[in-house]
């Protein structure tokens, strides 16, 4: 049997596992802990990596290659995960906040970012960002090409 490890000694069986338990030891509401943040930040990632992979495109040369268009995407990708990345950390913290019917370390998403910011520093907002950038590059340049191939056939 597989377990799913999430941190601060907690492990499921899988996500049916995860759902049941959180929901029996923290509520309802604990399903969707770090929702708040996400929705703030989801938009501007977005926003950013469209943004840039735009400019990134209009900067290499304009004979539509495959190539190019993974690396504007890539380059996209490492700019809006490393803008956003904060809005990451802050989910994730909130997500295994009180995990498991420990006690909260945080009351909400604000203080869960000033109590970072006091006891780390800002740089610690950024902790993990290597990881993220691994995950967006190939994740975004992908998905860009298949942007721009859906748009060219849908156009």
């Amino acid at each position: 049997m597989v377990h799913i490890a999430l941190g601060q000694g907690v492990a499921y069986r899988g996500i049916t596992h995860c759902a049941v338990d959180t929901f029996k030891k923290e509520g309802f509401f604990a399903l969707y802990k770090g929702v708040g943040v996400t929705l703030v930040t989801g938009v501007p990632y977005v926003t950013l990596q469209l943004t840039f992979y735009d400019v990134f495109k209009r900067l290499l040369p304009q004979d539509n290659t495959i190539v190019y268009s993974l690396l504007s995407g890539a380059g996209a990708g490492l700019v809006a995960e490393t803008l956003t990345y904060p809005g990451s950390t802050l989910q994730h913290r909130m997500m295994t906040n009180g995990i498991g019917g420990r006690e909260r370390l945080y009351r909400n998403t604000w203080d869960c970012l000033v109590t970072s910011i006091r006891t780390r520093g800002v740089r610690d907002l950024f902790s993990g960002l290597s990881a993220g950038v691994i995950r967006c590059l190939p994740a975004t340049a992908i998905q860009m090409v298949c942007y721009d191939t859906f748009k060219r056939y849908l156009t």
